[in-house]
């Protein structure tokens, strides 16, 4: 998935992670520019699913020499409801990957990634709250 760029000057990128209806999403990718490069500080992964055995999986690439932080927030389908919101922390060039997962109580995530986040994120993963969804 190609990164959008806004065209003021930021040490920060911003990672989100957004679930909701084509409206939702439609909302939020219209403040966003595209890049000449394909490259910058937003990245809206409209949807993220676990059903039918699927994961959904992220990666994103620190493309310059600077180190980098991402916020990155989660939000269930049915009413918009966080599920997580974090940081993470990228040294330069790095990238960081996560996948989430189906779980017996609905989703969680996870990754190997050594990363730093705050909050951390266990090695078994982060529970999504089910809120009956």
């Amino acid at each position: 998935m190609s990164m959008h760029k806004f065209k003021r000057n930021s040490l920060t990128l911003a990672l989100i992670a957004a679930i909701g209806s084509v409206g939702i999403a439609g909302t939020a990718s219209a403040a966003v520019h595209l890049s000449d490069d394909g490259q910058g500080q937003v990245l809206i992964y409209p949807y993220y699913t676990t059903r039918a055995g699927q994961d959904t999986y992220l990666s994103v690439l620190n493309t310059t020499a600077l180190s980098k932080t991402l916020k990155v927030r989660f939000y269930e389908g049915k009413n918009g409801r966080e599920v997580l919101d974090l940081n993470v922390y990228l040294s330069p060039y790095d990238i960081w990957t996560a996948a989430v997962v189906n779980t017996a109580n609905g989703a969680k995530i996870i990754t190997a990634d050594k990363s730093c986040t705050a909050p951390a994120l266990p090695a078994v993963g982060h529970q999504f709250p089910n809120f009956a969804y």
